[in-house]
């Protein structure tokens, strides 16, 4: 009688895993949308980039991230809007988002402050076929033998939603977002996938030193739990290259990675980005490195500045 309900017990208590979810970039400093939408428009232009991150290439199912995104100010309607699309796979997993935000700028004595939002659909796919177990049966039907493992291909379409402030002048900028507040669920077969809620906190200052930029900055991210922070230095001036140094780690007795940065100016547009991860923490061993690419387009022209004035027709020939 024990034995059969102990059974029962490992069969149907559902079964609960946590991990990272919300994919990360090391270049946060020089994609500041993606991780607030309040951002929107404070590049006073068109910005558009694109980012792909293929994180701990040493181990199988590693995950791979490709995000692009735009935004630009609205004057018309007092502030800025933008849009994104990512997808990131990671084992059995694939995430793929799309939103669109807006954000009302204000003018302070600390100088643009702006609140910001953004809401989007979250398509979610696991696929139950690319697992292998010991006494599991391949040769044609796939079977598993295991009661919780499924063999089929299931996926579920959920909402997420971001609120943010951002406030920015020449010397400093600072922003806060807070992420799925409350929670959001998505059905995969026997599964059921939370996107649980987070916030990012990030602060950037910038330091004139003869023609360079010095230009430290800091992010932290948290689930209320537990906090990981990053913290990087770049310089510009050197004609058109920039470069920097960056730390990812747990807290202060763990460390995640060294970050290595270089970039370059394309033109007056275009910027491309590419940075390194150098393992620092006990799992290094296990993978080989983290790569990141990023490239950026600024139209570098002020557009939509105002209402077009009122056109009044007059017939008369003078």
């Amino acid at each position: 009688m024990i034995l059969r309900f102990w059974l029962m017990w490992v069969l149907f208590v559902p079964l609960v895993a946590s991990g990272q979810q919300r994919p990360l970039f090391s270049q946060y400093m020089l994609n500041k949308y993606y991780d607030n939408p309040a951002y929107a428009g404070m590049e006073r232009s068109l910005f558009i980039n694109a980012a792909y991150r293929n994180q701990y290439g040493g181990l199988p199912g590693n995950p791979g991230t490709l995000q692009i995104g735009f935004h630009l100010p609205v004057y018309k309607w007092f502030g800025g809007a933008g849009a994104q699309l990512s997808r990131h796979e990671s084992g059995l997993m694939q995430i793929i988002q799309a939103s669109g935000s807006y954000n009302y700028v204000m003018r302070s004595s600390l100088g643009f402050i702006s609140y910001g939002a953004r809401l989007g659909i979250n398509h979610v796919s696991y696929n139950g076929e690319r697992i292998i177990t010991p006494e599991g049966n391949y040769e044609g039907t796939i079977l598993h033998n295991d009661p919780v493992l499924e063999s089929g291909v299931f996926s579920g379409n959920g909402v997420f939603w971001e609120m943010a402030i951002y406030i920015k002048n020449e010397v400093w900028e600072a922003g806060l977002m807070f992420h799925d507040l409350p929670e959001s669920t998505n059905s995969l077969g026997l599964a059921t996938y939370t996107k649980s809620r987070g916030m990012l906190i990030s602060g950037q200052y910038t330091w004139k030193y003869g023609p360079l930029n010095v230009v430290p900055s800091l992010m932290v991210r948290s689930d209320f739990r537990v906090f990981q922070s990053d913290v990087g230095v770049l310089v510009n001036g050197f004609e058109n290259f920039y470069g920097g140094l960056g730390v990812r780690g747990y807290n202060r007795f763990s460390w995640d990675a060294l970050v290595f940065i270089i970039g370059t100016n394309i033109g007056n547009h275009y910027k491309v980005s590419y940075s390194y991860d150098l393992g620092l923490s006990d799992l290094s061993h296990v993978y080989d490195s983290t790569h990141e690419i990023l490239l950026s387009y600024n139209l570098n022209k002020a557009i939509g500045a105002g209402i077009m004035p009122k056109v009044i027709r007059n017939p008369r020939h003078l």
